[in-house]
């Protein structure tokens, strides 16, 4: 799998004061005016508190919230808390975590913009975290579907873990809840690695949204998304979604409207034991185990495509059909291969 060097677009910092008043202290080069709201809605000040949101396209942004030194005599002596906010063309927690906790420690120590400028302007043209003597390539970092609680999640949801990947294949809409953004952020990441087999799974990731019209507009429209809430209230928006999971309840529940694109048949049965056994594997990492969905999952599709090239005059939907395939498992492998592109 190959991927373009990513890119950081932005950094900017964010203050609290004693008065609780936040202020964008810096920015470098900009931010535009809703990106500023639709960050500041969601960053609480919560100490060590890194959140993940997705607003466009590529636009991946990463907040990390940690409070200001009590020194009265040192330079954030009027400031009660920091976040530092990056804005990138990509989505990895992980990496973005290690930079964040940089370019925060280097503003808290200094106090200056122009310290968090130079760590900024290392990783974005080297690659590399400079700080303290220690260096960190960023290139040697695992690609995000490789450290995701994936087994957690199947344990959690256990053989309706289906449906979702079933939805996610399928491209429909998924909401899902959990109170902690933290545990959603890894929930979201194991779910979007479902679909490991495609060269962006995370692209219809977003993994941090309020309940508000102005988040709702980023979804309408859209036809894909696995958006992920931290306020359970969204549930009332069946319009906007395929899919509810909630994951302190461990419930998954299927809209009325898309009941009939996620009727089960045997292979999302296979699929789903399947899951069970790679999870219950104790020799498995997490690593592993979504390695093998993505392995099942791209012989899912070498299945599809015999069906269909088997007679390369036949459009996909009629040699799905002439295939004497249940109806159900029919409709699957027609949905299927319409999403992945799969004919003749």
């Amino acid at each position: 799998m190959s991927f373009a060097r990513p890119l950081l677009k932005a950094v900017a910092i964010i203050e609290k004061d004693s008065n609780n008043r936040m202020l964008w202290s810096w920015t470098f080069p900009s931010l535009e005016p809703f990106e500023r709201f639709s960050i500041q809605e969601k960053v609480s000040f919560e100490t060590d508190e890194f959140l993940v949101v997705h607003l466009e396209a590529n636009s991946w942004f990463y907040t990390l919230a940690q409070p200001a030194p009590s020194d009265p005599s040192g330079p954030l002596h009027l400031v009660l808390s920091t976040a530092v906010v990056l804005k990138t063309d990509e989505f990895h927690p992980e990496k973005y975590l290690r930079l964040l906790t940089a370019l925060s420690e280097t503003y808290l120590s200094s106090g200056s913009p122009l310290d968090v400028l130079d760590v900024y302007l290392t990783a974005q043209t080297e690659q590399l975290i400079r700080q303290n003597d220690t260096i960190v390539d960023l290139k040697t970092l695992p690609h995000p579907t490789e450290n995701v609680p994936i087994k957690e999640l199947v344990q959690c949801l256990q053989l309706d873990t289906i449906l979702i990947y079933i939805a996610l294949l399928l491209r429909l809409r998924v909401f899902v809840y959990h109170h902690s953004p933290t545990a959603l952020r890894g929930a979201l990441s194991a779910m979007a690695s479902l679909m490991a087999h495609r060269d962006h799974p995370f692209v219809d990731t977003y993994p941090l949204l309020c309940n508000s019209e102005r988040d709702m507009q980023l979804l309408r429209g859209r036809t894909s998304y696995l958006a992920g809430f931290t306020d359970a209230s969204v549930a009332a928006r069946q319009d906007l979604r395929d899919l509810w999971v909630s994951l302190p309840s461990a419930e998954v529940v299927i809209t009325p409207s898309a009941k009939e694109a996620l009727a089960r048949c045997k292979t999302h049965k296979d699929i789903a034991l399947f899951l069970s056994r790679c999870v219950d594997n104790e020799r498995y990492s997490d690593k592993d185990v979504i390695k093998e969905i993505s392995a099942k999952t791209r012989s899912l599709l070498a299945a599809i495509g015999k069906i269909i090239h088997k007679d390369p005059t036949l459009t996909a939907d009629k040699a799905i059909q002439i295939a004497n395939l249940p109806p159900a498992m029919e409709a699957f492998y027609k949905a299927v291969a319409r999403v992945e592109r799969i004919h003749n």
